[in-house]
């Protein structure tokens, strides 16, 4: 690109930075939209564009959210956003020079709490601030720029085994373990819960029982009974987790209509996870609403690399079958399944034991 439209880029961005951290109304924030969209259609043809396209839906989805007034985010996510914001503004005025080295920095701040000042007032324009700015700059600093630097090559199709999670980078070597308390996981930002877990969970469940997780998200919840007789391992492992908060704040990153659902990625990008890998149990049968885990690879029936990431069915899937691990099925709630769109939030996962 030339350097009027380097400028013109940068500039753009700038203003964006500037009037979201003014605006107070629901007319100054369709200012902000319009001037993104201004700049999405400016730099479409730059690399991560698609990336980009989804940032400007999510942002649609965080405009509805904050003129319904459901958008709450504490002090210190509104400073770890401002300050991941204001990384992917420098991103792009250098044209996605130095991209790994950003993110890199990005994260190592986030995990050691490296941020400014959190604010001492919750204002009208805190509000805004508060629900708005923490997604548009953890989208602008992962789903925007993460391609460029852990994400596939190419995304498999929606035929194929499609449910395959890149190998991730290597984690911090400070990251921190479980404790085994419930709900330490909760307390904990999305990142941070990236290979928080230096082992699988014990076994905890009774395998005679029934279980059902409600998987809880702001379009409704979603009901579904696990099968613990066969896929104990796998229900055992989704229960720990549910019950110790992993899920609570995490999206689901991969939407395939027709196709399946597909979130409990601490990363949001399809290459993140607990820390450990639990084998497989192959055993159920893709239906439709089914709920599965994603795995990293290698034979199907033999290799352990399931951690977090789970699927649901939009519709039957046999091609599926033999390949992952069904453990469950939705038993209430698949209209919900059919609403969720890509960055959707889980707002929690709760467990009855009956």
């Amino acid at each position: 690109m030339s350097a009027t439209s380097d400028n013109a880029s940068a500039e753009q961005v700038e203003k964006i930075l500037q009037d979201a951290e003014t605006a107070t109304t629901a007319e100054d924030w369709d200012k902000v939209i319009a001037l993104y969209r201004q700049l999405l259609a400016f730099d479409r043809a730059v690399q991560g564009a698609e990336a980009k396209l989804q940032w400007a839906l999510r942002m649609r989805d965080i405009e509805a959210l904050y003129r319904e007034g459901k958008t709450q985010f504490e002090a210190q996510r509104y400073a770890e956003a401002l300050a991941a914001f204001r990384k992917a503004r420098l991103m792009y005025a250098s044209h996605y020079k130095d991209v790994d080295k950003l993110i890199v920095e990005a994260q190592t701040a986030m995990q050691k709490g490296n941020w400014q000042a959190r604010p001492t007032a919750m204002t009208k324009k805190g509000c805004f601030l508060f629900g708005v700015v923490p997604m548009i700059a953890l989208i602008a600093l992962l789903a925007m720029f993460v391609t460029a630097c852990a994400a596939p090559t190419s995304a498999p199709a929606a035929n194929s085994p499609a449910l395959s999670i890149p190998t991730a980078a290597a984690a911090p070597t400070s990251a921190p373990a479980s404790t085994g308390v419930p709900g330490t996981a909760g307390a904990r930002l999305p990142l941070q819960r990236s290979d928080m877990y230096k082992s699988a969970p014990a076994m905890t469940i009774d395998v005679t029982k029934t279980y059902v997780a409600t998987i809880k998200t702001a379009k409704g919840n979603i009901v579904v009974e696990m099968y613990p007789k066969d896929a104990p391992q796998t229900v055992n492992n989704f229960v720990f987790l549910s019950r110790d908060g992993f899920y609570n704040g995490l999206t689901f990153h991969r939407v395939e209509p027709g196709f399946v659902i597909q979130g409990g990625d601490p990363l949001g990008t399809g290459t993140g996870g607990p820390g450990y890998n639990i084998p497989p149990e192959i055993k159920s049968k893709h239906t439709k609403g089914a709920i599965a885990m994603a795995r990293q690879g290698g034979p199907p029936q033999t290799t352990p690399s399931s951690g977090s990431q789970f699927y649901i069915t939009l519709a039957a899937q046999p091609g599926l079958d033999g390949q992952y691990t069904a453990f469950g099925q939705v038993t209430s709630g698949m209209e919900v399944v059919e609403k969720i769109a890509r960055g959707d939030l889980i707002t929690g996962v709760t467990i009855e034991e009956k």
